[in-house]
């Protein structure tokens, strides 16, 4: 069996990437709820930068081993669902037919007697 690897400069670059992508996102949710007074603009032309950066960086071994982590966690996730996606999503429909009742709408007053 032969053992795909990254290079470990390219390992750090896309940590790094996905670290400044969830910094990024992150302080758009605080600014949205009024904790950052100001969205630090800088962030996103960091990312800008590094995601450029990752794509420099990513060769044709790296190309291999991403189609094989993607193939591999699609065929997971159709597999984890085939099990479990159809009786799930029974239990979700039941839940919500349940809950239904809570969320009602008014009815209209009854004018006539």
């Amino acid at each position: 069996m032969h053992h795909y690897r990254f290079n470990r400069a390219v390992f750090a670059v896309y940590a790094f990437t996905a670290v400044l992508a969830w910094l990024f996102v992150s302080a758009g949710v605080e600014t949205l709820t009024g904790q950052l007074a100001r969205f630090p603009d800088n962030y996103l032309f960091n990312l800008i930068g590094a995601v450029g950066l990752s794509w420099l960086v990513t060769g044709p071994r790296e190309v291999v081993v991403l189609r094989k982590i993607f193939r591999s966690t699609r065929q997971k996730a159709a597999l984890a669902y085939s099990y479990t996606g159809r009786f799930l999503a029974i239990h979700v429909r039941r839940a919500a037919r349940s809950l239904a009742a809570l969320f009602t709408l008014p009815s209209r007053p009854q004018t006539e007697p």
